[in-house]
């Protein structure tokens, strides 16, 4: 991880996987790890993203989970948790993904999409309808012209829905109270 610059929620989520790593004395850090850390928030980047592809995140975080619940675990709990080779092969791609992105800093975008790529979680992809491709579009349409040249880039995606209310789609789930017409009840 030396020498590569990281956002903030990425610098979050590597946290996280090493945390669960630790928590499932499991002595190694794995992809798994990470992608469960990655859709462990319903309203994460990530979630938002495979929703947006039509996938079934929720189907693909139970997968993920059953993925790394059934990696070998250590008993006593090791002291420290080292890294796996899947999770360093998983770090590289995010930093050339980034590099073909032009960006300085690695994103959670770029964890999504090396993870997407990753030999050993590939086949629950695959599994879901989840393809590289659908998921890159999406990431596109997401970042808009924006470019991750910051700790917190990844603030200023999608800030419209982060902040604001639809009101098209209120609107249209009769979320909203009708008042056009009504002035005499008013």
């Amino acid at each position: 991880m030396q020498g590569k610059s990281f956002t903030n929620q990425s610098e979050k989520i590597i946290q996280s996987s090493l945390e669960l790593a630790r928590e499932h004395s499991h002595s190694q850090v794995t992809s798994y790890h990470v992608g469960v850390a990655l859709f462990d928030d319903e309203n994460s980047i990530s979630y938002k993203i495979l929703d947006n592809t039509g996938a079934d995140a929720k189907q693909f975080q139970r997968n993920l989970r059953k993925g790394m619940v059934r990696l070998p675990s250590q008993s006593p709990p090791p002291n420290e948790v080292g890294a796996s080779n899947s999770f360093y092969n998983l770090l590289n791609k995010a930093e050339s993904i980034r590099k073909e992105d032009n960006d300085t800093h690695i994103a959670v975008t770029h964890l999504l999409l090396s993870l997407i790529q990753e030999d050993t979680i590939k086949t629950i992809f695959n599994q879901t309808g989840i393809s590289y491709g659908k998921v890159r579009e999406t990431i596109k349409k997401l970042h808009g012209s924006h470019k991750v040249d910051n700790k917190f880039a990844e603030d200023q995606f999608d800030a419209l829905s982060k902040y604001g209310r639809d009101l098209v789609k209120d609107a249209e789930e009769s979320k909203l109270d009708p008042v056009i017409g009504r002035d005499q009840e008013i």
